[in-house]
């Protein structure tokens, strides 16, 4: 079964964001995924978007961002996705 990344602070946040506080909740989830991209070795992930859409990042070369990493592209086999980072409800590593 993948374990859910699972962080304190993103919880904390997302009640925060509820209150007006959304400008911190997207700054914490930006550098939860730019640690994920930028971790070496790279390690498998996944993410689970808002609309219920989940992308398996399974090595480096399928995942790509902007240097602010405020949206993700997902390079599958033969697609590409642009994802913002807002719509990212759950990030998963197996």
């Amino acid at each position: 079964m993948p374990e859910v990344y699972c962080n304190f602070n993103f919880f904390v946040h997302a009640a925060l964001a509820e209150h007006g506080v959304r400008r911190y909740l997207l700054a914490m989830k930006v550098e939860d995924i730019k640690g994920l991209v930028e971790r070496q070795p790279f390690r498998p992930f996944a993410i689970r978007l808002n609309n219920g859409a989940q992308y398996a990042f399974k090595e480096s070369r399928d995942v790509g961002a902007p240097r602010d990493y405020r949206m993700l592209m997902y390079f599958g086999e033969n697609q590409m996705v642009r994802i913002d980072t807002d719509s990212i409800v759950e990030i998963i590593e197996p």
